[in-house]
């Protein structure tokens, strides 16, 4: 199938079209995976972003909201917006840190944690359906290929940002 190009040509640089751009086909990828997902979180009342939050705090026992926010890929304003809905519905707390009084730690609540175990285990049969769709070598592979795009961008990204040093400076 052939790629079409963009009309945003710029000089021998052509653009690739909306539909098959890279950001966009990753956008696409995750709302097909979702669409698996949210009728079962809705079950429970719960957003994706809440979803993460307390997948999160469950495989780490407690975070600061930063850290919370880059386990969940949840940006911290949105997720100062749904920090008090969840302590609200008794699913997690906030406390200071007893080794560090100036960090609040987020954690789940006995009722956070019984509501991950529940929806766990209909999470875990979605996975499964997937895996059956997909291919347990293809999954496998697409997964191990995200990983590596993320590295290699990530790392692509910090080079182009450090400092360069001058030659005068060199020598």
């Amino acid at each position: 199938m052939r790629t079409p190009k963009s009309k945003a040509a710029r000089g021998d640089k052509t653009l690739p079209s909306l539909q098959a751009a890279l950001p966009i086909q990753l956008l696409r990828a995750r709302e097909s995976v979702m669409a698996w997902f949210r009728p079962h979180l809705q079950a429970y009342s719960l957003t994706d972003h809440q979803w993460r939050v307390l997948r999160a705090l469950d495989e780490a026992e407690a975070l600061e909201m930063q850290e919370l926010s880059t386990a969940c890929q949840v940006h911290p304003p949105s997720l100062s917006r749904m920090i008090p809905k969840l302590i609200e519905l008794d699913l997690i707390r906030r406390e200071a840190d007893p080794k560090d009084q100036r960090r609040m730690m987020t954690r789940l609540t006995p009722a956070g944690q019984a509501l991950v175990t529940e929806v766990s285990k209909g999470s875990a049969d979605i996975y499964l359906r997937i895996t059956e769709a997909m291919g347990t070598v293809k999954l496998q592979a697409l997964q191990a290929d995200l990983v590596e795009l993320i590295d290699r961008l990530d790392d692509a990204q910090s080079s182009r940002r450090a400092p360069v040093k001058s030659a005068s400076k060199a020598a």
